[in-house]
């Protein structure tokens, strides 16, 4: 994947069980299609249970990386997203998606594919808990 980083994270499920494999990339702000088909085709090879994108993204444009890579695997799609483009304002970070607007999007996101959603830079209990409320 070029000089793209993959994090690939094991996880064990219960004591001395399997492992899970989950392979996950950021995807660039222009949305870049061929790098999340890129990361599909890494995390099969290296055997991954899971693949996923997470940060960078607002949830507005992951949907069509979420679509994308929905049509080159049949594996469980993880998607975090950002609480939308990060903006510097004076000497502070400021993520500008609130709960509600994110939560709204949220039923895309699963529509189009995704079986693990969730919130990386940016959100917090509260972008989580709507999130929940949207998908019940």
């Amino acid at each position: 994947m070029n000089t793209r980083t993959v994090t690939i994270g094991r996880h064990r499920i219960g004591d001395g069980g399997p492992c899970l494999i989950i392979a996950e990339a950021g995807v660039n702000h222009n949305g870049d299609i061929k790098t999340a088909l890129e990361l599909v085709d890494v995390a099969v090879e290296a055997g991954a249970d899971i693949v996923g994108t997470n940060c960078v993204l607002a949830i507005e444009h992951l949907l069509e990386i979420v679509v994308a890579m929905r049509g080159a695997t049949d594996l469980p799609i993880l998607a975090h997203v950002n609480a939308g483009i990060p903006k510097i304002m004076g000497k502070e970070i400021v993520y500008p998606d609130s709960p509600d607007h994110m939560a709204q999007q949220m039923p895309q996101l699963v529509e189009a594919g995704a079986n693990i959603v969730g919130g990386c830079c940016g959100t917090g209990p509260a972008h989580v808990k709507a999130f929940v409320d949207s998908l019940k």
